[in-house]
């Protein structure tokens, strides 16, 4: 995939559906792309093409992103306006024969109508005027039932909180090719969810944050350092080496990269040059220059 905005090109492999983003003024560019062209649907903000040339319309993919940012608690507690109680009442609502109880809250809330403390209601209301009040009933919403749910949240860690709002937005998209861009640090409770979408037409973009992982633990994940240049170099590696190549290219050690060891500067230099596009495939061999 290129994509192409003003004078600059960005180059997104897609045969790798797992994608680590190294930290640079170039991925947040690509990404804002996405979010633009994919996400708000902007035809004109950028212009993106397939590997033979041909245009991708912006309603091809969906872009699926949700803040590690955001205030889970609320979105949790299914406050109105927050993005769980939006998509779940619109699930709702696409599917009324399953949630028999909806058709039940509204036919008992119109027994409101009928209770001795609304005639008292009608009585204060028309006080003082020569008229006879009468009320109706509305058809409630559901996004105001939903706010007196929410989810337990006390055996979840924030990474799976967040997980739990991104597979609402992957069903809702569910018959689509989608974008998922996930700004959280890399754990391995994100690569085996990663792992349960393996197979389905779905591209994860993730930034280069890694805590808690084992070389066993990283399988078919690729590494992305862009450029805004029409150019890319691909290269294999063993998976054994993700952890340190990956470590190597953050922001903090590529600023004080005159105190690592010969090996780690041997790898920044191998990908210093900016003008040029990265792309690291990681498999079970010893490496090698495919570009």
């Amino acid at each position: 995939m290129k994509i192409t905005k003003e004078n600059n090109t960005y180059l997104f492999p897609e045969r790798c559906q797992k994608i680590v983003l190294t930290d640079h003024k170039n991925s947040a560019e690509l990404v804002k792309c996405f979010s633009e062209y994919f996400g708000r649907k902007k035809k004109n903000y950028c212009h993106v093409y397939s590997d033979d040339e041909q245009p991708i319309l912006p309603n091809e993919f969906e872009f699926i992103y949700y803040s590690g940012n955001s205030n889970m608690d609320s979105t949790l507690n299914l406050n109105s306006k927050t993005v769980l109680n939006q998509e779940i009442s619109k699930f709702i609502s696409e599917n009324e024969k399953e949630f028999q109880s909806i058709n039940q809250i509204r036919e008992e809330i119109n027994f409101l109508l009928t209770d001795s403390g609304m005639f008292r209601l009608r009585k204060i209301l028309e006080y003082g005027l020569d008229k006879h009040i009468e009320m109706g009933m509305n058809d409630f919403n559901i996004s105001s039932i939903l706010e007196s749910l929410f989810i337990k949240e006390e055996s979840l860690d924030f990474t799976e909180k967040l997980l739990l709002v991104y597979n609402v937005l992957l069903y809702i998209s569910r018959f689509k090719s989608c974008i998922v861009y996930l700004d959280i640090p890399i754990t391995s409770v994100m690569l085996k969810w990663i792992d349960s979408f393996i197979g389905k037409p779905i591209l994860f973009i993730m930034n280069n944050i890694i805590t808690e992982l084992s070389e066993a633990q990283i399988k078919d994940v690729s590494i992305l350092k862009l450029s805004n240049n029409n150019y890319m170099e691909t290269y294999e590696f063993d998976s054994y080496e993700f952890l340190s190549i990956s470590y190597v290219l953050t922001p903090l050690v590529e600023q004080f990269i005159d105190m690592q060891t010969e090996k780690n500067k041997k790898i920044y230099h191998q990908f210093k040059d900016n003008e040029t596009t990265f792309f690291l495939e990681f498999k079970n061999q010893k490496y090698q220059n495919i570009a």
